[in-house]
């Protein structure tokens, strides 16, 4: 039996990651209303863990009563109290995240900001709990958040030469989508289709191409990472900071917030103005064309192929496949400078 049909009979859960071996790492819901981890290796024995256990993420000091709301078994564990947050990795990994916080925080204003780093150690990183609600659940309600997110991109996504953060070129980014389509391969999730394959080899020569500009960039930034207090904005889960180019944070928001928009989550109004001011922001930021089509069309495929391993997702997942598909090729940014085409 397919891995992932094993996952789908396990009850309550909501999202899967493949394994280099084979095997599916799962995070789910237990009858008792606690967020449980697990593992189903590749001969298809199913694991689970007791809840907050994780042998390679060491627990945060004992005595801390917060709430397990995130758990990838092995990598991370995330948990929250009322003014705070601590994220649990791997030993020796947590210096990353604290150095992509200050990074962020740098460059920070007073409209565009990240939660305050209280302490660190060498597993665990503690910040405050940053205040509103996410941007793709605001609604109408969630505009002007979305406004002032685009007015102050252009100081807070800017040229950085700080070389603390990795660099991420195109070529990554095609690594990452030819990543993703093996394990969907392997898994028998999605009939790739021979032509999504030829395209996706196609993307990675264009994204190799692609301008050589790097800004600070998040490169997972999606309306679910954003939230809106009514005044201010704040960017939350740093953990892929680096210095990218300024095309990936935009085209990943953008497919993100197409996804907010099939799920019913935005209206048609809402998401115009949020389409219209993300054309606007590439126009001011003086992006080529051909460069966010590219990114833009990646971020879909990329989304497709990751949420195919969450069965949560299975409602929307192949509206948005169909989405992708239809679009596969075609110029989707509207807006972008076409200078130096």
């Amino acid at each position: 039996m397919r891995l992932m049909a094993i996952l789908e009979q396990l009850p309550g859960v909501r999202r899967a990651w493949p394994g280099s071996d084979g095997s599916l790492v799962w995070e789910g819901i237990d009858e008792d209303g606690l967020l449980r981890a697990g593992r189903i290796d590749s001969q298809g024995r199913v694991h689970r863990q007791p809840h907050g256990v994780d042998p390679a993420v060491p627990s945060p000091p004992a005595g801390l009563q917060a709430t397990l709301v995130v758990h990838r078994l092995g990598r991370r564990a995330v948990r929250i109290w009322s003014d705070g947050v601590v994220k649990s990795v791997r030993p020796g990994r947590a210096d990353a995240l604290a150095d992509a916080m200050e990074a962020f925080r740098t460059h920070a204003t007073d409209a565009l900001k990240v939660p305050a780093l209280i302490d660190h150690d060498h597993a665990h990183l503690f910040t405050r709990r940053a205040p509103g609600a996410e941007l793709r659940r605001s609604g109408a309600e969630g505009v002007d958040g979305w406004r002032t997110l685009m007015e102050e991109w252009p100081l807070v996504f800017r040229s950085t030469d700080d070389d603390r953060l990795p660099l991420h070129e195109g070529a990554d980014e095609a690594r990452v989508l030819r990543h993703w389509l093996e394990q969907v391969r392997v898994h028998g999730l999605i009939d790739p289709h021979a032509h999504v394959e030829t395209r996706i080899r196609r993307l990675g020569e264009l994204l190799t191409r692609a301008g050589s500009r790097r800004v600070l960039a998040h490169r997972d930034l999606h309306d679910g990472q954003i939230l809106w207090d009514g005044e201010k904005v704040w960017l939350i889960d740093l953990d892929t900071a680096c210095r990218a180019a300024p095309e990936v944070d935009l085209a990943n928001l953008r497919a993100h917030a197409e996804v907010s928009h099939l799920c019913g989550r935005s209206d048609a109004r809402v998401h115009g103005a949020i389409l219209d001011g993300l054309d606007d922001l590439a126009t001011r930021l003086d992006l080529r064309s051909a460069d966010m089509d590219a990114y833009l069309e990646a971020a879909r495929l990329r989304i497709a192929l990751v949420h195919a391993f969450r069965p949560s997702d299975a409602s929307w997942l192949p509206a948005w496949v169909d989405h992708c598909l239809r679009h596969t090729g075609i110029r989707s940014w509207t807006h972008a400078s076409t200078q130096g085409e």
